[in-house]
């Protein structure tokens, strides 16, 4: 945007200003959208979500090995992690 001056995505897009993944990134998220706020229009049907993720908050006074964590709860460090970035982006 500094470089070119268009704050736009898709004037940035057709002046060719983007990265290829951030070109492709943008408009499968937009399409994304659009297809959850109408699945039946686009043939999504037989659609069962997943039940919730059961999941407790708990607030800690300094760092913690998120490996210990993982190891008490019998989960895998990967779902703590996403877990985390998921609540606190």
């Amino acid at each position: 945007m500094q470089r070119t001056g268009y704050a736009d995505f898709w004037e940035l897009y057709r002046r060719n200003n983007l990265p290829q993944e951030t070109k492709n990134y943008v408009p499968i998220i937009l399409a994304a959208a659009i297809i959850a706020k109408n699945p039946v229009h686009y043939g999504l049907t037989d659609i069962n979500a997943d039940p919730p993720v059961a999941a407790d908050t708990v607030t800690v006074n300094g760092s913690i090995d998120l490996r210990l964590v993982a190891d008490i709860v019998n989960v895998p460090v990967q779902q703590i992690a996403v877990s985390i970035r998921a609540c606190c982006a």
